[in-house]
């Protein structure tokens, strides 16, 4: 496979081919090559649409988060959501996808010559200085998260790849949930105890005690994990934080942007490159 992304892609094509086959496929790369990367800052989403919220957790101004390189991932396939017909498609948001990864392109990558040879990465808890050099968007169908790490970690072969996944709430309570393990906390601890090999963690951008008091207990039941920094809760900007993809679609359909009414509100939660992509393909308006 491929870690680069021909301009012209066909995103039905790459999504016909992804489907059902366990890769990795990039429809966009900008920057140094992905596999020049040590430490990716993956943001593992349904981005059904991109907000504000997302943008904010891919480029943390943490300390130990110094990636140098983001990669927007969609999975064709969830384990949970069922698409609906008023959702956005594959495609659409794949292409929305490519015009936050240009926005953040444009606001983190120095305007810079990239080094031709990679460099090695600090181990997950040091603390790195690398600069950004690299924006992707890729699609992958893996429905549980552990099959997404094994087949990034396959695809790109990056010795000491280090990998950081930015998520929301509702990801990270599915990747503890033991039903995804056997049905057991054992198992599930067994897999995760795999995966987290001192360079994979998980950053949540909420603070577990928003949770229900249910979702709550099961991080609890993880919490050696959050002990020893694998699992990170982080607060997003107070003007991001609450800014729901959710909540963005049913605002969509109730005011009728299609008719102009409400465009400056979709600005202010999202990239103004995928508002007005919204607004030009008419999505989220039944």
């Amino acid at each position: 496979m491929s870690l680069s992304a021909d301009s012209a892609i066909d995103l039905a094509t790459v999504v016909a081919r992804v489907r059902g086959s366990q890769s990795l496929a990039l429809t966009k790369v900008l920057g140094a090559p992905l596999s020049h990367a040590h430490h990716v800052m993956v943001l593992d989403s349904s981005f059904n649409p991109p907000t504000l919220a997302h943008s904010a957790l891919a480029s943390l101004p943490e300390p130990s988060i110094t990636p140098d390189a983001i990669l927007l991932l969609l999975s064709v396939t969830n384990a949970d959501k069922v698409p609906k017909s008023s959702d956005a498609t594959a495609e659409q948001r794949l292409e929305m996808m490519s015009l936050l990864a240009q926005s953040l392109y444009n606001k983190h990558v120095e305007p810079k010559l990239v080094p031709s040879e990679p460099v090695v990465s600090p181990t997950l808890h040091e603390t790195g200085t690398r600069s950004l050099k690299t924006v992707a968007v890729g699609a992958i169908d893996a429905p549980t998260f552990v099959q997404k790490a094994n087949i990034l970690r396959e695809a790109l072969a990056v010795s000491r790849l280090r990998l950081s996944f930015g998520l929301g709430t509702d990801t990270i309570v599915r990747i503890l949930h033991p039903q995804y393990y056997g049905g057991t906390v054992a198992g599930r601890d067994a897999a995760l105890s795999a995966l987290f090999d001192g360079s994979t963690q998980l950053v949540c951008a909420d603070r577990p005690d928003l949770l229900p008091a249910s979702d709550t207990n099961l991080i609890a039941s993880a919490q050696t994990f959050v002990d020893d920094g694998y699992i990170r809760f982080i607060q997003l900007p107070e003007h991001v934080a609450g800014i729901s993809s959710s909540a963005i679609r049913k605002h969509i359909a109730a005011v009728k942007v299609a008719d102009r009414y409400d465009n400056r509100a979709l600005h202010t939660v999202m990239d103004s490159t995928v508002a007005d992509y919204i607004l030009q393909n008419a999505l989220y308006f039944t």
